[in-house]
């Protein structure tokens, strides 16, 4: 574990020095762009009240949770959320930025609940943020996908909902939830 945490340290160090190294030679550093902007939005703290469901036909389950977000950069959010479900700690930690090369907003998310990484593609509307999210069913090992969306209702409430496609092939809301930031 300390070698993987040294190895990419060093990986980072390095990039960061080729940058420099670049900006030296005439190269500009990137900057963030209006599109990073959006992840300003995210940034404190925020109390969380969390639903879901493994199954359309399940009963809602509730739970309520902590989340801290940061912006590195100006270009990557850094989310961390804590609660607890189904009566377990629960922790993520996700990574949200915009990739101007595919012209969309790419994130990254695990979990204490799951061993796979879930990856995500999304688009802005100026008020929704929706992301298509790659990941793998823990209960078949089989690939799935879901959508999630994070809509603000005001500068400090921000509404989510996950959907994905059940064991009967049809699409069904398997969590939402509603984030307040603390004050």
């Amino acid at each position: 574990m300390k070698k993987t945490i040294g190895a990419v340290a060093c990986l980072a160090l390095c990039a960061g020095l080729v940058w420099a190294a670049r900006g030296q030679e005439g190269m500009p550093m990137p900057k963030p762009q209006k599109e990073h902007e959006i992840l300003k939005q995210f940034e404190g703290n925020w109390d969380s009240t969390v639903s879901f469901r493994m199954s359309a036909d399940q009963q809602w389950t509730a739970s309520k949770g902590v989340e801290s977000n940061r912006v590195i950069g100006g270009f990557w959010l850094i989310s961390e959320s804590k609660g607890d479900m189904m009566g377990m700690p629960f922790t993520g930690i996700g990574q949200t930025g915009y990739d101007p090369y595919k012209k969309k907003y790419v994130s990254t998310w695990v979990d204490s609940f799951s061993p796979v990484l879930s990856v995500g593609e999304g688009t802005f509307d100026g008020k929704v943020l929706t992301t298509s999210i790659n990941s793998t069913d823990c209960e078949t090992g089989k690939p799935c996908t879901m959508t999630m969306t994070q809509e603000f209702k005001d500068k400090d409430t921000v509404l989510w909902s996950m959907r994905m496609t059940g064991k009967d092939g049809k699409e069904f809301e398997c969590m939402k939830g509603e984030s307040k930031r603390k004050k």
